[in-house]
């Protein structure tokens, strides 16, 4: 699935493109075809939602290496976009993905289609 934006896809359909690539990707249980999602310069900030912890990993291989140790043990799943995706600066951004779990993630600008700044969180 090609994960650049064309100039005619609404940005919430661009969105929940990338997010069902984004959660087949986890599905799988394969660190680096989660970390391949992302752009080469790339951040995943986790506020306690995978490690428990507040952490910033940055680049594909740190995300990777984050997902190997904590994926089969969070075992994310549910993925949902709530709200509509904004264009800015013409590359779609979801607003918010829920988890039913009380989690949810966020993703920042994008570079290319993809994202550059993703967010983590659980809520309480």
């Amino acid at each position: 699935m090609a994960l650049a934006s064309s100039p005619a896809a609404p940005p919430t359909a661009t969105a929940a493109a990338w997010l069902a690539s984004f959660a087949a990707a986890l599905d799988s249980r394969q660190p680096e075809a989660v970390a391949a999602l992302f752009a080469a310069e790339c951040f995943w900030r986790d506020l306690v939602a995978f490690t428990w912890n507040l952490r910033t990993e940055e680049g594909q291989e740190a995300i990777a290496a984050m997902l190997a140790a904590r994926l089969e043990d969070v075992a994310p799943h549910g993925f949902a976009l709530r709200g509509e995706a904004s264009a800015s600066g013409g590359r779609p951004a979801p607003s918010t993905a829920s988890i039913p779990d009380g989690s949810r993630g966020r993703s920042g600008a994008r570079r290319n289609g993809r994202p550059w700044a993703s967010r983590s969180s659980r809520r309480w």
